[in-house]
């Protein structure tokens, strides 16, 4: 499991693009295509998203500050960096309420959590 706090940031406030979006990684090849259209929409932003960063040059050089002391984990840290700046701009740009967006995040997911993968539910608390 990674993070997702900059992918639920991105997926406005839709909640099965949310829902599609923090449960990306656990569906597989074209099985998204079982969800309903609002989640499949968020697997693929989620996998858009992904793609962008992934291959972009100011991350792959990010990564590499990191590798000589984290090898492993240098792709995750730098991940974190990344939501923890897009989450300072959300925060400052379009004025929101950091407990109450953490709230909508988790009572959209726990509600929704039937629809989510086994290795995705099981990692929610309960």
């Amino acid at each position: 499991m990674g993070n997702f706090l900059g992918h639920l940031v991105l997926s406005g406030q839709d909640d099965e693009v949310l829902l599609g979006n923090f449960m990306a990684d656990a569906v597989k090849g074209s099985s998204y295509k079982m969800y309903s259209t609002g989640v499949q929409e968020g697997i693929l932003l989620h996998r858009k998203i992904d793609d962008f960063t992934d291959k972009h040059q100011s991350y792959l050089e990010g990564k590499k500050r990191f590798y000589d002391d984290y090898p492993k984990m240098g792709g995750v840290i730098l991940d974190i960096v990344y939501d923890h700046l897009l989450w300072q701009y959300e925060l400052k740009h379009q004025k929101l309420n950091l407990k109450e967006e953490i709230k909508r995040y988790y009572e959209t997911l726990d509600a929704q959590k039937s629809l989510m993968p086994d290795r995705q539910s099981s990692c929610m608390a309960t």
